[in-house]
């Protein structure tokens, strides 16, 4: 299954260069995309970080919310070779819900956790 982003290219990604900003958002819409084919037309989301994810207006149930979070910790692993759990059990993990506000909110989080040194 492809995306429209060459292999390559997503190995390529560093936040070393300082574009951590750049890299959340490319990641997180290439899980948008794939959370979109799984998902009816009604309640596809448009790649736009004001998209409400857990917040009222969202057309989102949470288990679209959760396969978007396990298809972002796929791309950070397939882009960076980084483990990370994003939708922990009993919300354990790295994001606090204020993060799962919008699109947006969920990219400056992970712009903060991809720029952190890895453990």
């Amino acid at each position: 299954m492809s995306f429209g982003y060459p292999l390559g290219e997503r190995n390529q990604m560093s936040v070393s260069n300082g574009n951590s900003a750049l890299a959340a958002e490319t990641l997180v819409f290439r899980a948008v995309d794939r959370v979109n084919e799984l998902l009816a037309e009604t309640q596809q989301l448009t790649k736009s970080r004001t998209i409400p994810l857990m917040e009222d207006g969202t057309v989102l149930d949470s288990m679209a919310v959760i396969n978007l979070l396990v298809f972002i910790e796929d791309e950070i692993r397939e882009s960076f070779g980084r483990e990370v759990t994003l939708a922990g059990e009993d919300g354990a993990g790295p994001l606090q819900d204020r993060d799962l506000k919008t699109l947006g909110s969920l990219i400056d989080a992970l712009q903060n956790l991809l720029a952190a040194p890895t453990r």
